[in-house]
């Protein structure tokens, strides 16, 4: 879409994404002309009701725009949503948390969201087992998976 082209354009020399990586992507979900579904594209649906949602967001990735402008979407349609930005990030930053401490922040901010949400019945808790690991405990099997 046109309005997300400012970060396209932005970011095509920083993000290891490419326009055609994300085009060859929204193919793989669903034909062209389908895109604009809200069974696919939570962009053209209503998104009332959703849960919390925390947004994160590398600065430099080609995608900013886009989940920035979703952040907003779901804030105007009274869904509590938290946008953040990660200065210089690209995107899926987090998964590089091993060696970048944004990506090890941006796990630890997505923890403390969790665990801060109200709590309706046994669901996860997440802790920063240390600085590259986290672990969920789950109260229902009282087991703990280590990622």
């Amino acid at each position: 879409s046109d309005r997300w082209r400012p970060s396209f354009e932005e970011n095509k020399r920083w993000d290891f994404l490419t326009e055609s990586i994300v085009e060859r992507f929204a193919e793989l979900c669903a034909p062209v002309e389908e895109q604009k579904h809200p069974s696919v594209s939570p962009f053209y649906g209503s998104l009332h009701g959703l849960p919390p949602l925390l947004v994160i967001v590398g600065g430099a990735e080609l995608l900013r725009d886009q989940g920035k402008e979703f952040g907003h979407l779901a804030l105007q349609a009274g869904v509590d949503a938290q946008v953040r930005e990660y200065a210089g990030m690209c995107h899926a930053f987090p998964l590089f948390s091993f060696c970048q401490p944004e990506g090890k922040q941006a796990l630890r901010d997505a923890g403390v969201f969790i665990n801060t949400q109200p709590k309706q019945g046994d669901h996860p808790e997440f802790q920063m087992v240390d600085e590259y690991a986290w672990a969920v405990t789950d109260p229902a099997s009282r087991s703990d998976l280590f990622c």
